[in-house]
């Protein structure tokens, strides 16, 4: 598992990588959401795009983001590129809840 957060343009951008099993005690992606969050930043950009791998309870804690987010009026913009998680989303039917874009550009237009 590996975290970054960047900016994209002038919004956090948290890029993960690798394998998420909260169940397993990767709880630095609750952790860094959770921050961002309580120093105010009410849009969030998470880019899935390189990770392998998502359990059920790293999937339960980007729902929890968004929610929070939204309890707020603040918006999860999940960055997914073509070919990569969008699949577990669309099964899952969190596609009709979540907001997913499968660039940077079309997440900026969905703020």
């Amino acid at each position: 598992m590996n975290i970054e957060v960047k900016k994209l343009n002038n919004y956090p951008l948290v890029v993960l990588k690798g394998k998420f099993r909260i169940s397993e005690g990767d709880l630095e992606i609750k952790d860094t959401i959770s921050k961002l969050i309580s120093e105010g930043n009410l849009k969030i950009f998470i880019d899935i795009s390189a990770v392998k791998y998502l359990d059920s309870s790293a999937i339960g804690e980007i729902v929890a983001a968004h929610t929070s987010l939204l309890n707020k009026d603040g918006r999860l913009v999940l960055i997914a590129h073509k070919g990569s998680n969008i699949e577990l989303f669309t099964v899952t039917k969190l596609i009709n809840v979540l907001d997913i874009a499968q660039s940077e550009e079309e997440a900026l237009a969905l703020l």
